[in-house]
């Protein structure tokens, strides 16, 4: 999936130098995760050890679950079939259009050679040119190669803008976002029974690792049900 993982270990976030709330509030969150994941799994546990007895999921958190099912197929079926070529025959074309090479003879006495394909050499012209300290003879190589820069640039915008990718890359972010909003709104529906509980958990594990607002519904779930 395209989500990034926001989730930070524990021991980077205690280790972290910061105040003293931020190490405060990091270890109680780090504490309440482990407290919470250790009951969690006993719950599993313990469901899935009279699973034949046990009742299935509630009507609401089944639809919920399906909803959150089908949208998170939807998505990975459009980022794998359309979004992941898309982006390589994009990624094709743009190396099919060179690199520049800019070649300076003996500039004030310093050989230099310039490339576009090198970002250190596109800042380092950026800032000649904007460095009132220079000469108009030492700033001329500059604006030619950042004019050399600005060509390829309007080659790679063009042939973006004709590909459609943009427009691919847009829906496939709807889709990954409805995917997320999904699986959100899973975890924040109230349980109705422990077995509501543990397909919760189930989903978190799954999607939310142990990110702090996953565990506050998880808690409040089980005062709920105690």
């Amino acid at each position: 999936m395209q989500q990034a993982d926001r989730a930070h270990s524990a021991t980077d976030a205690l280790a972290s130098p910061g105040n003293d709330r931020e190490i405060s509030t990091s270890r109680r969150t780090a504490l309440v995760g482990l407290t919470i994941g250790a009951a969690s799994a006993a719950l599993l546990a313990s469901s899935r050890a009279g699973a034949e007895q046990s009742a299935s999921v509630s009507a609401p958190m089944r639809a919920a679950l399906e909803a959150e099912k089908r949208a998170e197929r939807q998505s990975e079926t459009y980022h794998d079939q359309v979004y992941v070529p898309a982006r390589r025959r994009l990624d094709d074309s743009e190396r099919a259009i060179p690199h520049v090479v800019y070649d300076i003879n003996k500039m004030h006495g310093v050989y230099a050679v310039w490339s576009t394909a090198s970002a250190g050499d596109v800042t380092h012209c950026k800032r000649v040119v904007s460095n009132e300290a220079y000469c108009d003879d030492r700033k001329r190589p500059a604006r030619e190669f950042l004019a050399i820069v600005e060509k390829r640039e309007e080659k790679l915008a063009s042939l973006r803008a004709t590909s459609g990718f943009d427009e691919i890359y847009e829906r496939s972010d709807r889709l990954a976002d409805r995917a997320y909003r999904a699986a959100v709104a899973v975890i924040e529906l109230p349980s109705q029974s422990l077995q509501d509980l543990c397909a919760k958990v189930e989903l978190a594990e799954r999607r939310f690792d142990t990110d702090g607002w996953v565990w506050e519904a998880v808690v409040a779930d089980i005062r709920r049900l105690a």
